[in-house]
This record gives C-alpha cells, structure tokens and sequence, in this order.
C-alpha cells in the first residue's frame, strides 16, 4: 500500500533526508557510470555549452567538471542546487515551464527523464504528457541536434 503525502511534506523530507545515501552499500551504481560515461566524452569536445537538466543530483560530476574546463553551463532542476563558480548558471524551474534560454552545444539530462511526468516526487503532479514535451524542449535548446546524454541503466 503507498501512503499518498501532500506535496509540501515530500518537499520537506527531500530537504532534511539525504534520499541518495540511503541506499544499501557504497558500491559503484549505474549513475555512476552513466556519469562516467558522459563525461569521457564531454572531455573531448571543444569547449561550448552545456544545459544539464536535472542537475542537482549529489553524485554529479558534470556541472563542476565541465565549468572548470571552461564551459558555460546553465543547470535546471526542480530541486535548490548551491554550486557557484563564474561559468555556472542555475534555474530552479521545470524544463516545461522554462521560456527560451537560448541554444546550447550539448544537453544533458542523465539519470533525469525517468522522473518527468512521475507524481509525488518534487512536489508535482503526474502528467502523461510530460515527458514527451521534455524531450521536444530539450531538443529544441540543441544548437545542432545532434548532441544530447540521456542515460537511464534500467526501464520503467
């Protein structure tokens, strides 16, 4: 039986509880990797920009690495995210709700789409249509459309 809790309390919860750490062991995940992953290649590119959606995952590596290599990065998530350095940029916002941002070089949203449209957790609604109008959005702030990371290790 799932206990149906009001917005605001999970939004609570998600503040006090490190929901990330509360996993079984310390052994290497699939987020890891598709970090991992993303980055190996991110690396060998010429410096651009980056929009990474779904930024504010603890064990990401991708806005911090990509600033200090020079990058212009503009991270989103539903979630507060603290990180400063002068090549970052962060709204808390929606990707469906974001207005023109402008056009980036690569997106990113790893570990990110699986939650999209997803009741109860952040605080939204479900929404059967969300996901599809993310993946528009995100290719619509593609510079070349050619270039994008969304790495998931398991379907839902």
């Amino acid at each position: 039986m799932k206990l149906k809790l009001a917005p605001w309390v999970l939004r609570l919860a998600y503040k006090l509880i490190d929901v990330e750490s509360l996993g079984e062991s310390s052994v290497l995940d699939g987020r890891t990797i598709e970090y991992g992953f993303a980055l190996s290649h991110l690396v060998k590119l010429p410096v651009g920009t980056l929009l990474d959606v779904g930024c504010t995952a603890r064990v990401n590596p991708v806005v911090s690495t990509m600033c200090e290599l020079g990058w212009k990065v503009e991270g989103i998530d539903l979630r507060d995210y603290n990180y400063k350095h002068p090549n970052f940029t962060f709204l808390k916002v929606d990707i469906n709700h974001l207005s023109a941002v402008g056009q980036f070089d690569v997106v990113t949203a790893i570990s990110t789409l699986e939650h999209i449209g997803i009741g109860g957790r952040y605080g939204i609604e479900k929404d059967p249509e969300a996901l599809t109008d993310a993946i528009r959005n995100i290719r619509a702030f593609l510079n070349h459309l050619d270039l994008s990371f969304c790495a998931k290790t398991t379907c839902i």
